[in-house]
């Protein structure tokens, strides 16, 4: 054990027994380090490096500690920026500010050259790291844009400042490896944000953007539905995968948050809005809500029979749903949304400060609603798209009649009223149709797909049984290498010179980031079929050419005598890169694959047959027949030579009783004589 190792010891040996208080730990650390004046005093860098190093040796879940780091972050600029909204000038006054006149100075040159960036450039400069948030608020920067900047920065912050540690503690040659490559996607990440920073500000500054975008979504939608273009391919791997993957718990929590977009719900939260705008002297506004939602959710329907596109599962074959396009729920809750948005306090035109918060609870509850629809598996993602396009395009008719009638909302306070007003109703409503399981009962949804059975061989081996293309996520792909009938937890036979992937944690994972990967050391890439990832992933090295044959297997059935499965056959060849390593891949030929499986096949007791994709199947199944023929043959033969000796046994014991009769009425007679 060496002197850092010794140094350590105790510390992960604790760590070990109490592996929560790590993040706790880490946590403090991040907050401390990030909260106003007592940042100054703290060397949060290194204490910050030291933990990772801890968290590394002790082997611990990195992704807990990296929740922990950044939570701390956050709430230590969010306390900051409160200290300075609230002491405003008395800032300058306070103790330890005076002993570091400097720092504030900085700070303040760095909001005034920068604007809102300036938190997020902050966080990684020196001593204006604690104080930067402080001065914005002291500064009058507004809620929404801070808190958007604080939690962007935090982000990038806390893998910044706690990963180099986590891989120190590791591995220290490993940290040599990869240090140079994780600082250079550490700065391609940093740059990214400030482009899209700088894209999103430019948006911002053209009124209107979103709803232009909106029609256009909705104009390319309804061709693409015209064309039979959908759904696209993409669509049926997204599907499959929310059908596997989905639970119980699952599908009842997307249930309950898709009750959220239904008819009564949406309609009763629609009249609520337009009769408080009514109320409150507003009636062309009220008429637009009740005509923009109104037309969201008669059009959505309407079109449903016009393109007739099936949903998913063929569920538009039951009497639960109709046609697939586009989405109601969708189409009804954006449409509600951008009502509340254009009637409420946060719309544009008179309080600009609250109006991203406003936008952004708004995008999360369509996200909500529109993405159970998905993780439910009743609609396809272009449906659920075009749905929250139309909606957005008419549920602003309240805020254009109202600018184009006076150009602001003429009282922001009682229209935030109405708008509460109107979730709570939403709100209400939903849970009523929960408890009620009407009109929308969850028995109508389908459940997680299972892997089938299928009842014997012979059903298995017909050509419409086995999956010939691999369905990913990005939509069909590559035909399968092989079909293998041999195994139950995994394929039999494939004992020899195969040996399972290395399995995907972050410190395999780093190893991608080696200028010198080697294929024995690398994770296997996911792929999936149908939503789920393979059973089983081995790997054949050669070490010479420095590259490897993956086999991935799925398991498609369930059969009496064992499983079913898709072989899948890559061959990979990896060279060193720039960022990331040279990866090149392709499937495997027939000759390629015939080499391969056929010492496991022999040793698995299988043949081939030749088809678009050959099938490696037991011997004993073309003799299945025959042999439960000689089976029944030997065993009537058996049992006729059993009927056969007892009848002869039967007829030996009876002409012995006769004997024995005869035998006595003879004696009897002589006597009688």
């Amino acid at each position: 054990m060496n002197g850092l190792e010794s140094a350590l010891a105790p510390a992960l040996t604790w760590l070990a027994a109490h592996p929560a208080w790590a993040g706790v730990a880490i946590g403090l650390i991040a907050f401390t380090e990030s909260l106003a004046l007592v940042g100054l005093l703290v060397p949060g860098a290194v204490l910050m490096f030291m933990a990772g190093a801890v968290v590394g040796g002790s082997q611990l879940d990195i992704l807990p500690m990296l929740a922990w780091a950044i939570a701390g972050a956050i709430l230590g600029d969010g306390v900051s920026y409160a200290l300075g909204r609230y002491y405003r000038d008395q800032l300058r006054t306070l103790p330890v500010i005076r002993r570091y006149p400097g720092a504030l100075a900085r700070a303040e040159r760095l909001f005034q050259r920068h604007g809102g960036k300036s938190v997020v450039i902050g966080r990684f400069v020196g001593p204006v790291r604690p104080v930067i948030p402080a001065v914005v608020g002291m500064l009058g920067m507004p809620p929404g844009r801070f808190f958007l900047a604080n939690v962007s920065s935090a982000l990038v912050w806390g893998p910044a400042y706690l990963l180099p540690g986590v891989v120190f503690g590791a591995s220290l040659m490993l940290a040599l490896e990869v240090m140079g490559r994780l600082m250079a996607w550490l700065v391609v990440l940093f740059g990214g944000f400030f482009v899209l920073h700088a894209v999103l500000r430019a948006l911002r500054h053209r009124r209107g953007w979103l709803w232009w975008l909106s029609l256009l979504v909705v104009l390319a939608s309804l061709w693409a539905a015209s064309q039979s273009l959908l759904p696209w391919g993409w669509e049926r791997g997204w599907i499959a995968l929310a059908d596997a993957q989905r639970s119980a718990g699952l599908q009842a929590l997307a249930w309950r948050i898709t009750q959220l977009g239904g008819v009564l719900p949406i309609a009763l939260a629609t009249a609520v809005l337009a009769g408080g705008l009514w109320r409150a002297q507003q009636p062309r506004r009220a008429l637009a809500a009740l005509l923009g939602v109104g037309l969201s959710i008669g059009l959505a329907n309407g079109l449903k029979p016009v393109f007739n596109l099936p949903r998913p599962n063929d569920l538009s074959q039951t009497a639960a749903f109709a046609a697939a396009f586009p989405s109601a729920h969708a189409a009804a809750i954006s449409a509600l949304v951008t009502a509340w948005l254009s009637c409420g306090p946060g719309s544009v035109s008179r309080q600009p400060r609250w109006a991203g918060l406003w936008l952004g609870l708004g995008v999360a509850l369509v996200v909500l609603v529109a993405s159970a629809r998905g993780v439910l598996g009743v609609h396809w993602p272009s449906d659920i798209l075009a749905g929250v396009a139309l909606g957005v395009v008419l549920g602003a008719l309240p805020g254009l009649i109202g600018v184009a009638a006076s150009g602001a909302l003429s009282r922001p306070r009682e229209n935030a009223r109405v708008v509460a007003a109107s979730i709570m109703a939403l709100g209400l409503t939903a849970g009523v149709t929960q408890t009620l399981h009407w009109p929308d009962p969850r028995a109508a949804y389908p459940e997680q797909a299972v892997i089938g059975s299928w009842p014997d061989q012979g059903t298995g081996l017909s050509a419409a049984a086995w999956a010939d293309q691999r369905l990913s996520l990005t939509g069909p792909h590559e035909a399968f290498s092989a079909y293998w009938l041999a195994g139950d937890a995994k394929p039999a036979g494939f004992g020899r010179w195969w040996r399972p992937a290395v399995a995907w944690r972050w410190q395999t994972a780093l190893r991608w980031l080696s200028p010198q990967p080697s294929p024995s050391r690398l994770p296997v890439l996911p792929r999936y079929h149908q939503g789920r990832l393979p059973a089983v992933v081995w790997v054949k090295i050669d070490p010479v050419q420095r590259s490897r044959w993956v086999l991935r297997a799925w398991r498609e059935a369930h059969t009496p005598t064992g499983s079913a499965w898709l072989l899948s056959l890559e061959h990979e060849r990896i060279r060193s890169g720039v960022l990331l390593p040279r990866f090149n891949r392709r499937q495997a030929l027939a000759g390629e694959v015939a080499a391969l499986v056929r010492a496991p096949a022999v040793r698995a007791g299988l043949e081939r047959r030749d088809g678009a994709i050959p099938l490696f199947a037991p011997r004993r199944n073309e003799r299945l027949v025959d042999t439960q023929a000689i089976k029944n043959a030997r065993d009537d033969k058996i049992n006729h030579v059993a009927n056969a000796g007892g009848a002869m046994i039967k007829a030996g014991v009876s002409r012995q009783h006769d004997h024995a009769h005869a035998a006595e009425g003879e004696h009897v007679l002589k006597v009688n004589r």
